[in-house]
């Protein structure tokens, strides 16, 4: 699922009135939320110049400060961060582009989702024909245990198309006994045995085209009845029965 929270941006100052391009940096930054951990949230923030991504830590969301790859990944990491940012500035040398934004420091960088896992990504923010671009690049580091405490996916991407052409993303249980398949409206539930889907779906969830998963955990026994009252008690509401078929 997709939110979007607004924030003002702390990192802007005082803006000369006759600047509309500052102006428009300085009103409230609408921040998408990618993912969604027990310990950092990654998130695109939609500015006036273009869109970024940031690291920011879930207890502190409110901070000035943004989580740095060297935070997560140490300094090898923050080399290889650096290493494929230029690699990727070479590659728009066709494109035009008349600025370039510095990050030496390594902290426009999230996570995305792509068959069925979690990827590291960096971002560069350039000018190219009078409008603001971005280019992504993969880190192709797998992220590191606290960041993403479970990213197992116990079929194959290649399987899962074959089944469920249409799928766009998939999650696999720690048990190994359920699937869960998602396509551009729909979320379908199947069971695994012999390290296959079955033949039919336990149910079929409908959602809203341009849904995307932020976050997946996994519980069972009393966990669930205790996520289920805290999710009610925030105001969430059970699924109508026209949006969600058993099978």
């Amino acid at each position: 699922m997709t939110a979007k929270t607004i924030e003002r941006d702390q990192k802007t100052g005082t803006v000369p009135e006759d600047d509309s391009t500052l102006q428009a940096a300085a009103e409230p930054a609408v921040r998408v939320i990618e993912y969604l951990g027990n310990d950092y949230v990654a998130v695109e923030k939609e500015t006036g110049q273009g869109n970024q991504l940031q690291m920011l830590p879930v207890d502190k969301l409110s901070s000035t400060e943004e989580i740095k790859v060297s935070d997560l990944l140490g300094d090898e990491g923050r080399n290889a961060y650096l290493s494929a940012r230029r690699r990727a500035a070479a590659a728009l040398s066709d494109k035009m582009v008349t600025s370039i934004d510095g990050d030496e420091s390594g902290e426009n960088f999230g996570l995305m989702r792509k068959n069925g896992h979690w990827f590291l990504v960096g971002r560069i923010n350039y000018q190219s024909g009078g409008t603001f671009q971005q280019s992504d690049f993969d880190l192709k580091i797998i992220p590191p245990a606290n960041l993403i405490f479970y990213d197992t996916l116990v079929l194959s991407w290649h399987h899962i198309k074959d089944r469920v052409p249409d799928a766009v993303d998939a999650f696999t249980s720690p048990n190994k006994d359920i699937a869960l398949i998602k396509t551009k409206n729909k979320l379908i539930i199947y069971p695994i045995g012999g390290e296959q889907l079955a033949e039919t779906p336990l149910a079929e969830l409908d959602l809203p085209e341009g849904t995307s998963v932020v976050m997946a955990e996994w519980g069972i026994g009393s966990y669930v009845e205790s996520w289920e009252k805290s999710f009610l008690s925030y105001g969430a509401q059970a699924l109508t029965g026209a949006s969600v078929r058993i099978r």
